[in-house]
Protein backbone atom coordinates (compact mmCIF):
# COMPACT_ATOMS: atom_id res chain seq x y z
CA UNK A 1 0.00 0.00 0.00
CA UNK A 2 1.13 3.16 -0.08
CA UNK A 3 1.06 3.53 3.09
CA UNK A 4 3.97 1.50 3.30
CA UNK A 5 5.72 3.79 0.51
CA UNK A 6 5.46 6.77 3.26
CA UNK A 7 6.26 4.96 6.07
CA UNK A 8 2.82 5.05 7.47
CA UNK A 9 2.17 1.11 7.95
CA UNK A 10 2.10 1.22 11.98
CA UNK A 11 -0.32 3.96 11.88
CA UNK A 12 -3.28 2.30 9.54
CA UNK A 13 -3.25 -1.60 9.86
CA UNK A 14 -6.58 -3.08 8.64
CA UNK A 15 -10.01 -1.56 9.08
CA UNK A 16 -11.42 1.13 10.33
CA UNK A 17 -10.31 4.57 12.58
CA UNK A 18 -6.59 4.21 13.61
CA UNK A 19 -4.64 6.65 14.70
CA UNK A 20 -5.31 9.95 12.91
CA UNK A 21 -6.69 7.68 10.18
CA UNK A 22 -10.58 7.27 9.21
CA UNK A 23 -11.47 5.79 6.05
CA UNK A 24 -15.01 6.03 4.55
CA UNK A 25 -16.79 6.58 1.31
CA UNK A 26 -17.53 9.93 1.06
CA UNK A 27 -19.19 9.54 -2.58
CA UNK A 28 -20.14 6.87 -5.12
CA UNK A 29 -19.04 8.14 -8.95
CA UNK A 30 -18.69 6.30 -11.95
CA UNK A 31 -15.05 5.13 -12.78
CA UNK A 32 -14.58 8.03 -15.24
CA UNK A 33 -15.14 10.86 -13.04
CA UNK A 34 -12.49 9.30 -10.44
CA UNK A 35 -9.75 12.04 -10.98
CA UNK A 36 -11.97 14.75 -11.13
CA UNK A 37 -13.37 14.07 -8.01
CA UNK A 38 -10.25 13.19 -5.87
CA UNK A 39 -9.18 16.98 -7.42
CA UNK A 40 -12.02 18.23 -6.22
CA UNK A 41 -11.78 16.46 -2.72
CA UNK A 42 -8.66 17.23 -1.95
CA UNK A 43 -8.62 20.84 -2.86
CA UNK A 44 -11.99 20.92 -0.62
CA UNK A 45 -11.23 19.25 2.09
CA UNK A 46 -6.96 20.09 1.89
CA UNK A 47 -5.99 16.67 3.47
CA UNK A 48 -2.42 16.38 5.16
CA UNK A 49 -1.32 13.14 2.88
CA UNK A 50 -3.43 13.37 -0.35
CA UNK A 51 -1.75 16.67 -1.96
CA UNK A 52 -0.50 15.29 -5.26
CA UNK A 53 -2.82 16.15 -7.90
CA UNK A 54 -2.12 14.33 -10.70
CA UNK A 55 -5.18 15.16 -12.79
CA UNK A 56 -4.32 19.04 -13.07
CA UNK A 57 -0.39 17.82 -14.30
CA UNK A 58 0.11 18.58 -18.02
CA UNK A 59 2.37 15.11 -18.26
CA UNK A 60 -0.87 13.25 -16.88
CA UNK A 61 -3.87 13.69 -19.15
CA UNK A 62 -7.21 11.64 -18.37
CA UNK A 63 -5.77 8.39 -17.50
CA UNK A 64 -7.76 4.86 -18.58
CA UNK A 65 -7.22 1.90 -17.32
CA UNK A 66 -4.80 -0.59 -18.95
CA UNK A 67 -6.42 -3.62 -20.11
CA UNK A 68 -2.96 -5.49 -19.72
CA UNK A 69 -1.52 -5.11 -16.44
CA UNK A 70 1.82 -7.09 -16.37
CA UNK A 71 5.14 -5.38 -17.00
CA UNK A 72 8.87 -6.22 -16.62
CA UNK A 73 11.29 -3.67 -16.03
CA UNK A 74 15.38 -4.62 -16.61
CA UNK A 75 17.86 -3.59 -14.64
CA UNK A 76 21.52 -3.85 -15.82
CA UNK A 77 24.31 -3.88 -12.95
CA UNK A 78 26.94 -3.46 -15.76
CA UNK A 79 24.97 -0.28 -17.06
CA UNK A 80 23.83 1.38 -13.88
CA UNK A 81 26.64 0.44 -11.95
CA UNK A 82 24.61 -0.20 -9.02
CA UNK A 83 21.64 -2.60 -7.54
CA UNK A 84 18.45 -1.68 -7.61
CA UNK A 85 17.43 0.65 -4.17
CA UNK A 86 21.37 0.67 -3.15
CA UNK A 87 21.60 2.94 -0.10
CA UNK A 88 23.49 3.93 3.18
CA UNK A 89 20.66 3.67 5.01
CA UNK A 90 20.62 1.23 7.37
CA UNK A 91 16.70 1.71 8.43
CA UNK A 92 15.61 0.15 5.05
CA UNK A 93 14.66 -3.37 5.43
CA UNK A 94 13.11 -6.03 2.81
CA UNK A 95 9.69 -5.19 4.20
CA UNK A 96 9.50 -0.65 3.28
CA UNK A 97 12.31 -1.16 0.42
CA UNK A 98 10.76 1.74 -2.12
CA UNK A 99 13.21 2.24 -5.33
CA UNK A 100 10.39 2.75 -7.48
CA UNK A 101 10.85 2.73 -11.41
CA UNK A 102 11.50 5.50 -13.76
CA UNK A 103 10.32 5.44 -17.20
CA UNK A 104 10.22 7.57 -20.12
CA UNK A 105 7.01 5.82 -21.65
CA UNK A 106 3.61 7.39 -21.36
CA UNK A 107 1.99 4.46 -20.99
CA UNK A 108 3.17 4.76 -17.08
CA UNK A 109 0.12 7.09 -16.77
CA UNK A 110 -2.08 4.81 -16.75
CA UNK A 111 -0.13 2.18 -14.76
CA UNK A 112 -1.89 2.46 -11.29
CA UNK A 113 -2.61 -1.32 -9.71
CA UNK A 114 -0.30 -2.46 -12.91
CA UNK A 115 2.43 -5.53 -11.33
CA UNK A 116 6.02 -5.02 -12.67
CA UNK A 117 8.65 -7.91 -12.13
CA UNK A 118 12.16 -6.64 -11.95
CA UNK A 119 14.57 -8.47 -13.87
CA UNK A 120 18.05 -7.51 -12.74
CA UNK A 121 21.37 -8.77 -15.33
CA UNK A 122 24.85 -8.78 -14.73
CA UNK A 123 28.37 -11.28 -14.19
CA UNK A 124 29.00 -12.53 -11.11
CA UNK A 125 32.69 -12.92 -10.27
CA UNK A 126 34.55 -15.32 -11.81
CA UNK A 127 31.68 -15.86 -14.11
CA UNK A 128 32.16 -15.25 -17.92
CA UNK A 129 28.61 -14.84 -19.48
CA UNK A 130 25.99 -12.75 -18.12
CA UNK A 131 23.04 -14.03 -15.83
CA UNK A 132 19.17 -13.39 -15.47
CA UNK A 133 18.07 -12.70 -11.92
CA UNK A 134 14.19 -12.52 -10.79
CA UNK A 135 15.00 -9.91 -8.39
CA UNK A 136 11.12 -8.48 -7.03
CA UNK A 137 7.71 -7.03 -7.92
CA UNK A 138 6.13 -4.01 -8.10
CA UNK A 139 2.92 -3.16 -7.34
CA UNK A 140 2.22 0.48 -8.78
CA UNK A 141 0.54 2.59 -6.17
CA UNK A 142 1.55 6.24 -6.97
CA UNK A 143 2.94 7.81 -10.29
CA UNK A 144 5.14 10.89 -10.28
CA UNK A 145 6.74 13.28 -12.98
CA UNK A 146 10.34 14.37 -11.90
CA UNK A 147 10.48 17.60 -14.55
CA UNK A 148 14.09 17.59 -13.40
CA UNK A 149 14.62 13.91 -15.01
CA UNK A 150 11.67 14.19 -17.56
CA UNK A 151 10.39 11.15 -15.96
CA UNK A 152 7.89 9.37 -14.76
CA UNK A 153 8.27 7.82 -11.55
CA UNK A 154 6.32 4.54 -10.71
CA UNK A 155 6.10 3.61 -6.82
CA UNK A 156 4.34 1.08 -4.38
CA UNK A 157 5.08 -1.71 -2.53
CA UNK A 158 8.15 -3.50 -3.55
CA UNK A 159 8.09 -7.55 -3.12
CA UNK A 160 11.35 -8.94 -3.31
CA UNK A 161 11.82 -12.68 -3.49
CA UNK A 162 13.00 -14.70 -0.91
CA UNK A 163 16.41 -14.30 -2.26
CA UNK A 164 16.71 -13.69 -6.36
CA UNK A 165 16.31 -16.80 -8.80
CA UNK A 166 18.23 -16.96 -11.23
CA UNK A 167 16.40 -17.50 -14.77
CA UNK A 168 19.06 -18.24 -16.80
CA UNK A 169 18.78 -21.26 -17.48
CA UNK A 170 15.09 -22.30 -17.40
CA UNK A 171 13.59 -23.61 -20.75
CA UNK A 172 12.39 -21.06 -22.42
CA UNK A 173 14.06 -17.66 -20.94
CA UNK A 174 16.58 -17.67 -23.75
CA UNK A 175 13.55 -16.93 -26.19
CA UNK A 176 11.73 -15.09 -23.71
CA UNK A 177 14.69 -13.07 -23.82
CA UNK A 178 14.83 -12.23 -27.40
CA UNK A 179 11.12 -11.60 -27.97
CA UNK A 180 11.65 -9.27 -25.13
CA UNK A 181 14.23 -7.56 -27.58
CA UNK A 182 17.31 -8.90 -24.88
CA UNK A 183 15.67 -6.49 -22.53
CA UNK A 184 16.82 -3.03 -24.53
CA UNK A 185 12.75 -1.74 -24.67
CA UNK A 186 12.73 -0.55 -21.27
CA UNK A 187 9.63 -0.93 -19.40
CA UNK A 188 7.52 -3.24 -21.80
CA UNK A 189 4.04 -5.13 -21.64
CA UNK A 190 3.97 -8.69 -20.51
CA UNK A 191 0.99 -9.46 -23.34
CA UNK A 192 1.36 -12.98 -24.99
CA UNK A 193 4.51 -13.75 -23.12
CA UNK A 194 3.70 -17.32 -22.41
CA UNK A 195 7.17 -17.99 -20.20
CA UNK A 196 6.24 -14.65 -18.11
CA UNK A 197 2.40 -16.14 -17.41
CA UNK A 198 3.71 -19.62 -17.09
CA UNK A 199 6.93 -19.36 -15.31
CA UNK A 200 7.72 -15.84 -13.62
CA UNK A 201 4.30 -15.45 -12.31
CA UNK A 202 4.38 -18.46 -10.01
CA UNK A 203 8.02 -17.68 -9.19
CA UNK A 204 6.82 -14.73 -7.58
CA UNK A 205 3.64 -15.92 -6.15
CA UNK A 206 5.49 -19.20 -4.12
CA UNK A 207 8.68 -16.88 -2.98
CA UNK A 208 7.92 -13.62 -2.11
CA UNK A 209 9.87 -12.70 0.59
CA UNK A 210 7.98 -13.74 3.78
CA UNK A 211 10.55 -12.65 6.64
CA UNK A 212 12.07 -9.25 7.69
CA UNK A 213 15.77 -8.33 7.27
CA UNK A 214 17.34 -5.38 6.28
CA UNK A 215 17.86 -4.92 2.75
CA UNK A 216 21.23 -4.24 2.47
CA UNK A 217 21.78 -7.78 4.05
CA UNK A 218 19.40 -9.18 1.65
CA UNK A 219 21.51 -7.96 -1.85
CA UNK A 220 24.89 -8.76 0.61
CA UNK A 221 23.53 -12.53 1.21
CA UNK A 222 22.89 -12.19 -2.63
CA UNK A 223 26.18 -11.65 -3.78
CA UNK A 224 27.99 -13.56 -1.30
CA UNK A 225 26.02 -17.01 -2.83
CA UNK A 226 26.91 -15.97 -6.28
CA UNK A 227 30.34 -15.34 -5.71
CA UNK A 228 30.60 -18.72 -3.69
CA UNK A 229 28.86 -20.64 -6.42
CA UNK A 230 31.20 -19.67 -9.39
CA UNK A 231 34.12 -19.41 -7.41
CA UNK A 232 33.35 -23.43 -6.96
CA UNK A 233 33.06 -23.84 -10.53
CA UNK A 234 36.52 -22.33 -11.44
CA UNK A 235 38.33 -23.85 -8.79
Amino acid sequence: MAFAKYKLRNQVSKHGVYGNFKFEIIELCAEDELLEKEKYYIETLKPQYNVQLNGVNPHFPTRNTLKYQNFIQYHSLEKMGYFPGDSDDDSITTENINYGIYTKKRLAINMLGSSVVIILGGKPTNCKHNRYYLWSELIVEDIKYNDELDTYVLEGIENLINEPIDLTDINGFDHFRMKCGNFAYGLQSMKNKDFYHEKIVPLVKSYRMKHVIKYSRWVDNFIEREEKKYAQKSG
